[in-house]
């Protein structure tokens, strides 16, 4: 019988996790990576900014300092116009993470949209997109811009539709906020909405949060993403909470039923679209606290979720956005390239691909990872048309498997992680 505690590890959303980054031994030059630059198909602006922090997050991110923003743009800019001088990106989609991004106000979105186009000398508008935004900070003069640059995808963190849990996540919307918030949005008419909701918040009870997942469907989103809460060492939230896989079950087959169709363990779409292979695609990052993929390197700076080095992060990106190298990171060997691809692959519904696997790493994936013969015993996979993809099972227990695929050295980097902010 795996334990709660045990089923809820460690949520890979990417890896490796920034801990595992480091201080160069020297630093890399943009001309080393500009090729895999010029190849980036993703860009990612990073606004690390909220009007609030809620008390679960871990994010590189900031409450307040809105006197910082006007700078923070014209540093994002500068740092793309260094960036240009190398090489220039030609995306396929752009996202605009943080954070809380319409913390910006209308006029500032605007510029930070018209500087990226220029450095890159980039048509946002023909690009796959996505920002997120927050109850309180979604107005209909933010939502004209965002239209008239035509976003596809709008995430709105909701959490839940009960006020006495939003209190005890420390979220800072009320309801009507949500309600306000979702009611412009429809009225817009995005291609895409997205509603976030968390479980395992402490006080929640199987019946609010039916009723919360009852009234985020009420509004018909393309998306919804279902959370469990990981509340952190360092965190003031109450540590009561309730036994969550139940939870999560509920939530699975109620979303189903409705015609949600499950993308991953947190994922239930009605976008009808099919995920593509991922795990080799490039990434640019803009601004302070994103990660850029390029190639086998990946880098961003030193990571921590305490308030007094972001904001002194912030200040020295602002002091000195212009990027001549970078001089934090990791470069990933052949073999943690190929654990990264099984990752981002199985633990979504689409699956790994064992030919796909075979010709990018000239390797079976079964003989590389002979853990997954074991998963299959187990009921966690079963193969389909050459792919090895996760059991209803096994999508249930993503964030107990996915760390089980760590490499010892992954883990001994992470494990001698020293925060920044204590040093």
């Amino acid at each position: 019988m795996i334990s709660n505690q045990e089923r809820y590890h460690q949520y890979m959303y990417s890896y490796p996790h920034k801990t595992a980054y480091r201080q160069l031994a020297r630093p890399v030059p943009l001309a080393a990576v500009a090729a895999a630059l010029a190849d980036c198909s993703e860009l990612y602006l990073h606004i690390p900014f909220c009007s609030s922090k809620c008390g679960f997050c871990n994010l590189f991110s900031v409450a307040g300092s809105t006197e910082l923003l006007e700078d923070y743009i014209d540093a994002v800019a500068k740092q793309a116009e260094s960036i240009a001088q190398v090489a220039v990106p030609r995306p396929k989609s752009f996202t605009v993470g943080g954070g809380t991004p319409l913390v910006l106000s209308a006029g500032q979105l605007e510029r930070l949209f018209t500087s990226v186009q220029e450095a890159f000398s980039l048509d946002l508008k023909s690009l796959q997109s996505c920002i997120e935004t927050s109850p309180k900070e979604t107005s209909p003069e933010k939502l004209d811009i965002l239209k008239a640059y035509q976003i596809q995808r709008i995430s709105l963190g909701v959490q839940s539709f009960w006020p006495e849990e939003l209190a005890a996540l420390k979220r800072h919307h009320t309801l009507q906020d949500v309600e306000r918030a979702l009611g412009l949005l429809k009225n817009y008419h995005f291609p895409l909405l997205n509603l976030d909701l968390i479980y395992g918040i402490p006080g929640q009870t199987r019946e609010t949060w039916h009723k919360s997942l009852d009234r985020a469907v009420d509004y018909a989103p393309e998306e919804i993403f279902i959370y469990p809460l990981y509340i952190r060492e360092h965190k003031t939230l109450d540590r009561h909470q309730p036994e969550m896989a139940p939870f999560y079950e509920l939530a699975r087959d109620f979303l189903i039923a409705n015609g949600y169709e499950q993308k991953s363990m947190r994922r239930f779409s009605k976008d009808g679209g099919k995920s593509a292979s991922c795990g080799f695609e490039n990434m640019l990052a803009l601004g302070c606290g994103g990660r850029s993929y390029l190639g086998g390197f990946h880098t961003c700076v030193p990571y921590s979720d305490r308030s007094a080095y972001i904001r002194q992060s912030i200040a020295d990106f602002i002091a000195a956005p212009e990027i001549r190298a970078f001089t934090h990171g990791i470069y990933l060997s052949q073999e943690e390239q190929s654990r990264r691809f099984v990752m981002k692959n199985l633990f979504v519904a689409a699956g790994v691909s064992l030919l796909e696997y075979a010709e990018s790493f000239a390797a079976e994936l079964l003989m590389d990872f002979p853990r997954l013969l074991e998963w299959e015993a187990a009921g966690y996979v079963y193969r389909e048309e050459g792919k090895l993809k996760l059991t209803t099972a096994g999508m249930g227990l993503s964030d107990y498997l996915a760390p089980q695929l760590i490499s010892q050295e992954v883990t001994r980097l992470s494990k001698k992680w020293c925060d920044p902010w204590r040093t």
